[in-house]
């Protein structure tokens, strides 16, 4: 498994691409969010 430190992100969130679908994982201060973002195809 991959392993990375938050603070080698540089950011504040990374997009994860998982069949197909895209991912939003968020960091905040002591937290993880994970949200699927809406289908760019359904505007």
């Amino acid at each position: 498994m991959r392993t990375l430190s938050s603070s080698t992100l540089g950011q504040h969130a990374i997009g994860i691409e998982h069949y197909g679908a895209l991912y939003r994982l968020k960091i905040t201060a002591g937290q993880l969010i994970l949200n699927k973002q809406a289908d760019q195809q359904g505007k």
